[in-house]
């Protein structure tokens, strides 16, 4: 699979600067991950599929649906994130908000392993950051729990 560029031909070039650009340019990786995997992306509140974990009321949201016959637990076996930005730098480039919400995922596929109810649980993790070398993440893609990879080419 061709990783998604931040500009060019596989993705439209957004304006410079603005936090509306990088929501945006998030929301394109996100339809462009969900359409490649065929999962439905997960709308927020009422009606959204929940994990355990650090997030306001003790949940996180993850961006696909995770549960039922069509979520990414049952099709995957995976909770399927998306993290992209715009300026991609060394250290992962991600946020500590970024970074708590996929170690509360990771928790979550590895109490859905402990339990019996997905041995081969996992985070798959579609990101134009840089895969890390070291540290807690590096761990987590070492012990099978967390997956790095490319967003795909729409």
């Amino acid at each position: 699979v061709a990783p998604l560029r931040t500009d060019g031909p596989t993705m439209p070039r957004l304006p410079r600067p603005g936090r509306g650009n990088q929501a945006a340019f998030s929301r394109t990786a996100e339809d462009v991950v969900s359409e490649s995997l065929g999962i439905e992306r997960n709308p927020l509140g009422v009606g959204g599929d929940t994990v355990p974990g650090s997030g306001p009321g003790g949940v996180r949201y993850p961006e696909f649906r995770v549960h039922g016959p069509e979520g990414s637990l049952a099709t995957r076996h995976s909770l399927v994130e998306v993290k992209v930005s715009r300026n991609a730098i060394a250290r992962s480039g991600l946020s500590a908000r970024d970074r708590a919400q996929l170690r509360d995922y990771v928790a979550h596929v590895r109490e859905l392993r402990a339990s019996g109810g997905l041995a081969d649980a996992k985070v798959e993790l579609f990101t134009n950051h840089t895969k890390p070398t070291r540290g807690e993440f590096r761990r987590y893609i070492q012990e099978g729990l967390l997956e790095w990879k490319p967003i795909p080419a729409p």
